[in-house]
């Protein structure tokens, strides 16, 4: 019992340790109330005639692109992006960014622009060729982005502190630094 004591004594001092020596800051945060299925909420069956299109091109896209030709583009985790043609759903390798596409908007020259989690700010011409508008020591956590009509990008930043590979640790904080 004496060893279990002692033992239990050395993990309550290694986690009063950690705590004390984390970089982690947690801050509050209070929810709006739920309006529940009201309004804009309500149910509405405009999704009942979807059909799914391009399945298996990879894991987790999260943004989609409309190109002035009506093709779809969507970039996945692996860093590939792709172009879908709507009407058959047949899909194309158009670039690989060597990261995470994000958020993904066509600018006026054709260009897609794209918020790279792992990569920053990138810009993609229509032979698929990526350039860096901002890299990622600069932008840390680019994840999605809007092109004014003027031709202005407006991108978000989802952390200052944390890339995509520590997102666990803005969670925990409740990291408003983006």
């Amino acid at each position: 019992s004496l060893l279990l004591c002692a033992l239990l004594l050395l993990v309550v001092a290694v986690l009063a340790w950690g705590w004390f020596n984390s970089d982690i800051k947690p801050q509050s945060w209070v929810a709006d109330a739920n309006p529940g299925f009201t309004g804009k909420f309500a149910r509405n069956g405009q999704l009942d005639t979807m059909r799914f299109i391009a399945k298996g091109l990879g894991t987790g896209p999260e943004d989609l692109a409309v190109a002035a030709d009506g093709q779809l583009y969507t970039g996945v985790e692996n860093g590939q992006i792709f172009s879908i043609d709507p009407a058959t759903g047949a899909a194309s390798l158009f670039a690989e960014t060597a990261g995470r596409p994000l958020g993904m908007e066509f600018d006026r020259a054709g260009n897609l622009i794209v918020a790279d989690a792992n990569r920053g700010l990138l810009s993609i011409n229509p032979a698929g060729d990526v350039s860096v508008l901002i890299d990622s020591a600069t932008l840390r956590f680019a994840d999605d982005l809007d092109i004014a009509a003027d031709g202005t990008i407006w991108f978000s930043n989802a952390s200052r502190r944390y890339g995509l590979g520590n997102s666990i640790k803005s969670f925990l904080e409740g990291d408003q630094s983006g």
